[in-house]
């Protein structure tokens, strides 16, 4: 498989928010992980008054020699917006400056995915916005905080919600997300390499199976408002 996203980490946020270093291209899969949790590395009202409530949503790669880390801020007004740091390494994300993301500036823009589209040179920042429910942003800078350019429509509609995220193999990029209408279903659309970031196409309801740990899991999200850092 071609090496068409260049990640250095990717975060979830789970029970924490999450760092869980990048998987190596074609490396045989873990079928049982052992994790342990480690310390606090970004804490809300860091970036106030955008992340006044929570710091959530993370993603980051390592790029040029430090950690870029996007991530959504809850403010004093119920509202989401992006923010981002960047350090040297994992343990200087707690004490370096945060940025709100005025380039892009909406009044709602969150959950974003970062991520470098090799076939177009780019790097791409795809997240929901209140303008366009799943929305990009480009640059060739990511490390630049105010070189965005956005928001972008991805030109689809329908089943719009939640935290779309992005990936590819050799024909083709996927977009999955959850519908705001609290069904919990997964959605996913595709469209060829050659024409991202259009033409996604309609959406298919992918089934997956629950586990009760995982049920049990979600049921504790909205009290979490810090990331941690969790490692293998």
């Amino acid at each position: 498989m071609k090496h068409l996203f260049k990640k250095g980490f990717s975060m979830i946020f789970c029970l924490f928010l999450i760092f869980a270093s990048a998987s190596v291209v074609n490396a045989a899969a873990n079928p049982n992980p052992s994790w342990s949790v480690d310390e606090r590395v970004i804490f809300h009202n860091q970036c106030s008054p955008y992340d006044y409530y929570a710091a959530k949503d993370p993603t980051i790669v390592y790029y040029n020699g430090k950690y870029l880390v996007y991530y959504t801020g809850a403010n004093k007004s119920g509202g989401w917006q992006m923010c981002f740091t960047s350090a040297s390494t994992i343990e200087g994300l707690k004490t370096a400056p945060r940025t709100y993301l005025s380039k892009i500036g909406e009044s709602y823009f969150c959950a974003p995915e970062l991520f470098y589209f090799e076939p177009q040179k780019l790097w791409y920042l795809v997240y929901q916005d209140g303008t366009y429910g799943a929305a990009y942003a480009t640059t060739t800078t990511p490390d630049d905080p105010n070189s965005w350019s956005g928001p972008k429509s991805f030109g689809i509609s329908g089943n719009m919600g939640w935290d779309y995220y992005v990936i590819c193999d050799d024909q083709y990029a996927y977009m999955y997300n959850t519908p705001s209408d609290g069904s919990g279903k997964l959605y996913m659309r595709k469209t060829t390499l050659a024409n991202f970031p259009n033409k996604a196409g309609a959406h298919q309801l992918l089934h997956v199976q629950m586990f009760l740990k995982e049920q049990q899991f979600t049921k504790v999200l909205p009290t979490i408002n810090t990331i941690c850092l969790l490692k293998p």
